[in-house]
Order: structure tokens, then sequence, then C-alpha cells
């Protein structure tokens, strides 16, 4: 699917008009409506702005998508690109580990921050592979959302206080 009927899709979804949305993009209305219905391309930035605006995070897949990495290898030798994704991860933890020391160095983390660019657009492509062979990325997203929610009303609720 096209990444611009994508984006329409999550910003209904979102219940939002082309209207409600395109400021949140910083783009016109007009603009907008050219993106949705393919007419052109969104540049990245929008994309970015209308995954976070319609909590879609499956719009970042498909813009890491854009660029296939992973996602080739994915279609050519799955078990390549998986150690290709193990590759990436290890050194992405390691990129974590010496930001959180830096961060409580109160140092900046700018090469710390590419290596989890790295990461994320290679998951991302192998997420867009997979969903090319049939994986359901709205239904993963949903389940990751419902995760990550849980995950913080357990760290935020207060004590004697049910679930």
């Amino acid at each position: 699917m096209a990444i611009g009927r994508m984006m329409a899709e999550a910003r209904q979804r979102a219940g939002l008009t082309q209207e409600q949305a395109a400021p949140r993009l910083a783009v016109s209305r007009r603009a907008l409506a050219y993106y949705e219905a393919g007419e052109r391309t969104p540049p990245p930035e929008v994309v970015r702005a209308a995954a976070r605006a319609y909590q879609a995070p499956e719009l970042l897949v498909a813009l890491a998508g854009e660029t296939p990495l992973v996602g080739v290898a994915m279609e050519d030798d799955p078990l390549e690109a998986v150690g290709w994704l193990r590759e990436e991860l290890r050194e992405a933890l390691e990129a974590a580990e010496r930001a959180e020391a830096m961060l409580r160095r109160g140092e900046p983390t700018p090469e710390v921050d590419e290596q989890i660019y790295d990461l994320t657009t290679a998951l991302a492509s192998y997420l867009v592979a997979r969903g090319r062979q049939g994986l359901d990325l709205e239904a993963l997203a949903r389940q990751h959302r419902r995760k990550i929610a849980d995950r913080y009303l357990r760290r935020h609720r207060p004590e004697g206080v049910a679930a």
C-alpha cells in the first residue's frame, strides 16, 4: 500500500479531518490531500509527524521500508537478514549502555543516537518485508500499544490500587 493511502487511513482512524490534521503536520490541507491521494510523495518529516499525530507507528515502518536494507535480504535469505538484525541489536544495546553512562554524566549522545537509528531502520525494514509476506502490521501495532500501556500502568499505579 502506498504511504499516502496509509497516512489517509491512519488519519481517519485518529478521527481527524484533513483540515484538522494539516496544522499538526505543518503542511497545508491541499498538500496533505496531494500526499494522501498519491499525487505527491510526502517528505520523511511529514510522515514522521503523521505517525506521531495519528499514533500510527506503521507509518514509520513504511517510511523505513522505502530504503530496503534488511527487507531485501529478508526476501532473498531470511536467515541472513535475521543475522543482520542480531548484529544491529547487539551494537544498539552496547550503544544504549554507553548512552546511559553518558547521560548520567550530562554528556551528549549523538553517536549513540545514530546507532539506535540504524537499528530502528533495520527493524522497520524487516517488518515491511514481513508485511509483504502477510504479517498484519496494524494488529502488531495495536498489540504493541496495549503492551506499552500495560507496562506504563504497572509502573505508575499507586500502591494498593488493584489493576
